[in-house]
């Protein structure tokens, strides 16, 4: 089998050109985006906010960009409203899952007038939002998603004892796994996933409202909110942030931020400053891992 290199290859097909590296790195990603006068980037979430971040050392000529697509992870309001003022509205986000397909686009105009949006539905796809009993949400209130297209999900291929169980459908509608909301514009908000929610004190707190307001403070570039095992209230909220380069927000700010903005019991009980979060290959976020550093370390800041 011939060595791989880390040197760019690039394909011509039809008139376009593919410019690979074996892996990701912001400066360079830039540099190519100049030298090829490259029109589109496809970028999972961490590396947009690494292209946001090297921009200012490079200062690359990306005026060829027509579409940066980003996906396969939730992206921060933060990110987005980052990208579009470093590089104009060329940022498109994309939802889905293997069993649903492409559920929505969110176009540069949906992310400029809602940064935590995940857009509108695809073409030929139908989103309801369901209540626990499955009956139909109002504009604006969180409930389970369900999606119908041109993709119909049967269920998971047979592997003896390790076959998933298969996803609810209700009147052909399949469950996303994810909660969320519409809004008055047919916008679709991802609030977070049925298994993500916080039980504390007996109320129920889905992280990612929690870790958008964390990230509209000042100091804070990325929020990651999960519960951990108390005694006393079944679980407690941690927070774990990466801060900009040069800050160090007071824990205290930061709680009192959340709670200036959210019920009380939303509160954090512990905030961990961090470098960066565990993530897998695609780097998205390995919540569960933040579950075990939260319950294995001693209240911090």
């Amino acid at each position: 089998m011939p060595r791989r290199t880390a040197k760019p290859r690039a394909w011509k097909n039809g008139g376009g050109t593919l410019v690979a590296h074996r892996r990701f790195d912001a400066e360079q990603t830039l540099q190519d985006v100049a030298q090829h006068r490259a029109a589109l980037v496809a970028a999972v979430p961490l590396m947009v906010q690494r292209m946001i971040d090297a921009q200012p050392t490079v200062k690359a000529r990306t005026e060829s960009l027509r579409v940066v697509l980003t996906g396969a992870s939730a992206i921060s309001p933060a990110t987005v409203t980052g990208f579009l003022e470093t590089f104009g509205p060329v940022l498109v986000n994309v939802y889905g899952a293997t069993e649903t397909g492409i559920v929505t686009m969110a176009s540069p105009r949906d992310l400029a007038e809602a940064p935590d949006t995940v857009g509108q539905p695809a073409i030929g796809v139908t989103i309801r939002i369901l209540r626990d009993d499955r009956s139909q949400a109002a504009t604006g209130e969180r409930g389970t998603i369900f999606v119908r297209g041109g993709m119909v999900f049967d269920g998971y291929t047979p592997d003896g004892d390790h076959t998933p169980d298969g996803k609810e459908v209700v009147d052909g509608f399949v469950s996303s796994g994810d909660v969320g909301h519409l809004d008055e514009k047919g916008r679709l908000y991802v609030d977070g996933r049925d298994d993500d929610m916080v039980v504390t004190g007996g109320e129920n707190v889905f992280p990612q409202e929690v870790e958008r307001v964390l990230e509209g403070h000042d100091d804070v570039l990325e929020a990651i909110v999960v519960g951990a095992a108390d005694d006393e209230f079944g679980h407690v909220l941690v927070a774990f942030v990466r801060v900009r380069e040069g800050s160090d927000p007071p824990a205290d700010d930061l709680r009192g931020h959340v709670r200036t903005s959210l019920e009380r019991y939303k509160t954090p009980k512990r905030v961990h400053v961090v470098d960066d979060f565990p993530r897998n290959g695609t780097g998205k976020i390995l919540r569960k891992e933040l579950v075990k550093q939260a319950e294995q370390q001693e209240p911090g800041r």
